[in-house]
């Protein structure tokens, strides 16, 4: 079963969100990036087909996936930075077992449109996918631009 979290990010801001996976007696769970990839979407609702903020981890290569504002027949942005990277910690600043650092630019984050969405965190293994986090994701608009 997910954990419910959620989140409130602000448009045209970073975006970070930092977990770390752990057994029911807090031990770190490793989620070595060739075995365990990631993936976090966020719609507008949980039948949506359209794909509001989509962050990935590339288990194969150093290569991190970003692609934003993907609403109501816009087009993808995908020159925009973010990603999620396996086994680091908090401030991105070195390795932590169990530890999923997730980011999204503000580049990206400016292309998520204002409101309350949902989003979830999946991680696949070969044995297949665990959702780890679920809940809403509210997007504040910017004033300043």
């Amino acid at each position: 079963m997910p954990a419910k979290h959620d989140i409130v990010a602000y448009q045209g801001d970073n975006f970070i969100l930092h977990v770390h996976y752990q057994d029911e007696n807090g031990n770190s769970i490793s989620v070595p990036s060739p075995t365990y990839s990631a993936n976090m979407q966020v719609r507008r609702s949980t039948d949506a087909s359209k794909i509001l903020l989509n962050l990935t981890s590339n288990p194969y290569s150093s290569i991190l996936g970003c692609t934003a504002g993907i609403t109501g027949g816009g087009t993808a942005r995908t020159s925009c930075t973010g990603g999620i990277v396996m086994n680091r910690s908090e401030g991105d600043t070195g390795d932590l077992n169990g530890g999923i650092y997730i980011f999204a630019g503000a580049t990206a984050m400016g292309y998520v449109p204002t409101g309350r969405h949902l989003y979830d965190l999946e991680i696949t293994a070969t044995g297949g996918s665990i959702r780890l986090l679920q809940g809403r994701f509210e997007c504040v608009g910017e004033i300043t631009r």
